[in-house]
């Protein structure tokens, strides 16, 4: 018990990719582009536009799921894991900052 009351959690960056890169970039997206009255859910629920879009463009384009899928579904996909990746990572920096 004596160990759970001195838990706490932290985040800290596992590679050089994360600590140099995807952090400044979260920090500069949440500090600068993000008013103060926006709640951190909202960033939260925002990010799954994107995903949602790429996944309703393959189900009306290709319901059985058995065609090829064309590039600019790929590209689409590859945008709404960023998207999502992004707002997910900078929602917690938008809770702390506010």
């Amino acid at each position: 018990m004596e160990n759970i009351k001195k838990y706490r959690y932290a985040t800290n960056g596992l590679t050089p990719l994360e600590i140099y890169v995807f952090d400044p970039f979260w920090e500069f997206i949440a500090n600068n582009l993000y008013p103060n009255w926006l709640a951190p859910n909202l960033i939260t629920l925002m990010g799954l536009i994107v995903p949602l879009m790429s996944l309703i463009s393959t189900e009306y384009l290709n319901p059985s799921l058995t065609a090829p899928v064309a590039s600019w579904q790929m590209f689409l996909y590859w945008c709404g894991n960023f998207w999502y990746m992004t707002l997910d990572a900078t929602d917690g920096k938008q809770a702390r900052r506010t």
